[in-house]
This record gives C-alpha cells, structure tokens and sequence, in this order.
C-alpha cells in the first residue's frame, strides 16, 4: 500500500465504522421489561419509526463519510506530481550511448535541407502550464530557464527532444525536402499529470509543409492527437500557417536568417481550444531557433500554456 494513502485511508475505514455503527443499532428491536400488550405495540410502533429516522441519518452520515474518505485518498493518491529541471549532463550522457558519435550525426545530402548536427543544446526558456480538472484541483508548473533538448537524426529525417522537465519531454518530428524545403512530421509527449503517466502522439499525413513559400503564403495542415492510458483523449488539429518572413537572428553570437512561420491551430475532440504558435527555422538546417507558444483547451479538463524558447548556441554538447 502507498504510504501517502495511509493517513486518508485510515479515515475512510474508521470513519465508515463510526457511521455504519449507529445504523446496525439502530436497526436492533428495543422493548420495555413489563409493559401491557397495547402499551408494548404503541411502544414498538414508536421504536419502528425511531428506526427508521436513525437509519436514514445513519446511512446520510455513512455516505458523507465514506465520500469525505474515498475523496481524500483519491487527492493523496493523484496529487500534483514534483518536477524537476531536465539535466542537461543526463541528456548528453544518454545521447552518448543511443548515438555514440559526435557532429553531425549523418552527413548532410547536397539539395537537401537539414538535418541539424545531432548531440544536445540548451533554449533559454520561459513559460508555464496550468491543468484544471474537477475533483482533482490544479497542477501548476513554470518552465525552468534553462531547456536541454537532443537532436537526433536518421534515415527519415531527425527529431528534436525538448526536455522541458525531468518528467515531461516534447518531441518534434521534421524531414528536410529537396528545393529545399521543410516538413514537420508530428511528435510526441510524454508527462505526468496529477500523478499518472500521459503519452500523447500526433501524427500528421500528410506532412505539413513548414517552408518555404512566397511570403505572406497561407496553407492548411491536419494532424491527430491521440492520448492513451486512463487521461486517454483524441483531438483533431486544424492549423493554417503563414509564412511571415525570413528575418535574421543572433544565435550565440552568429547571425543567421530563419523562416518565421506562423501558425494558428483549432483544436476539437475531447478537448476544443486554440493553439498560436511562431517558431523561426534555420533556412540552412532546419533547426528551430525560436519558438513562442500560447494554447488553451477545454473538455474533461482545462489547460493552459505558454512557452517560450530561444537557442543558446549553435554548437550542441555531445
């Protein structure tokens, strides 16, 4: 038995014993030694009635107590879960052996965009995510300042880990295209909410195209989120993306151009919101330099986010 469930349980039990005690009392004959037989029948007819109300109080403190009990072991038991900053020595250490080679980790094809060099880099990063849910409460959490996040790449294009927590990672999906241009594939979250494990996949097929296009150039993309485990959820993501420009960056003390692309998503299901989302990428690998967020959605639960990153440097840890 979890020890955190101790305390709410050791109530629920002795409450439950205090409010089913007066109710079996309650439910015992009482007679008067020596009374007449029509003194005895009005006697038990008043017993009856007396039953039957500390019965009902009975089983109404019952139900209270056994609700008050099994309410407070269901807050102990998913309670908000601590989370801590990502190691950024863990996420090098884990590349090392997953990969076990420095930059770039496969070489780069002429005319083709990307991938960026494989190992892990630091967002400065700012931001926070709110979930709401009935019976449960609110979990809270504010973004560390600093982001380690693993480029990985292979035959398919590469991904990028943003490890937002110790117990939360993001990860984004592209492949680079001829012309060149970029594809976002979709990703996965893995995090804990309110003490249980969630995994979220989102798949979009096709790809949406990412850049580049003419400037101004709106365009459409669908993708699918899927929850599983006991928060399981699907959602539909509509986005339209615009490409707002290439604008030049500082990144580390290098300056580089990057797609600014912009891109508004609805989302419907079992949770219905919007998503804003700007991210910059390298016009040279791909590589998101610079991404600012703000999402809301609502249903079962409530959740709010805001995150904002902005790489260091382009050199990654390996």
């Amino acid at each position: 038995m979890h020890a955190e469930l101790s305390g709410p349980l050791v109530a629920f039990v002795l409450g439950a014993a205090v409010g089913a005690a007066p109710f079996l009392l309650g439910l015992l004959p009482r007679a008067r030694r020596g009374a007449r037989p029509d003194e005895s029948a009005a006697s038990s007819d008043r017993s009856g009635r007396r039953t039957v109300r500390v019965a009902a109080v009975s089983a109404a403190i019952t139900l209270a107590v056994l609700a008050a009990g099994g309410y407070a072991a269901l807050r102990m038991f998913l309670g908000s879960t601590p989370m801590a900053a990502a190691d950024p020595a863990q996420a090098v250490d884990e590349f090392r052996r997953t990969v076990g080679a420095s930059c770039p980790a496969v070489p780069r094809s002429i005319g083709l965009l990307g991938p960026p060099c494989g190992g892990v880099y630091e967002y400065e990063a700012s931001g926070s995510w709110t979930t709401t849910a009935p019976i449960l409460g609110a979990e809270h959490r504010e973004l560390p300042a600093t982001v380690p996040a693993t480029v990985l790449a292979d035959d398919d294009g590469w991904s990028l880990a943003l490890r937002y927590f110790d117990k939360h990672v993001t990860t984004l999906r592209f492949r680079g295209g001829v012309g060149p241009h970029l594809e976002e594939l979709g990703g996965e979250t893995d995090s804990v909410r309110f003490g249980l494990p969630v995994h979220t996949d989102v798949t979009c097929d096709p790809p949406d195209v990412v850049a580049p296009a003419p400037l101004g150039t709106e365009w459409t993309a669908a993708c699918e989120a899927v929850t599983g485990g006991l928060m399981g959820a699907s959602q539909t993501l509509l986005s339209t993306d615009t490409l707002v420009g290439v604008e030049r960056l500082d990144v580390g003390g290098t300056p580089l151009e990057a797609w600014h692309v912009h891109r508004e998503t609805r989302v419907s299901g079992s949770q219905s919101g919007t998503v804003s989302r700007d991210t910059w990428f390298s016009t040279t690998d791909g590589m998101v330099l610079r991404l600012e967020l703000e999402g809301r959605t609502e249903g079962l639960a409530t959740h709010v986010e805001t995150i904002r990153l902005r790489l260091r440097s382009l050199v990654p840890d390996t």
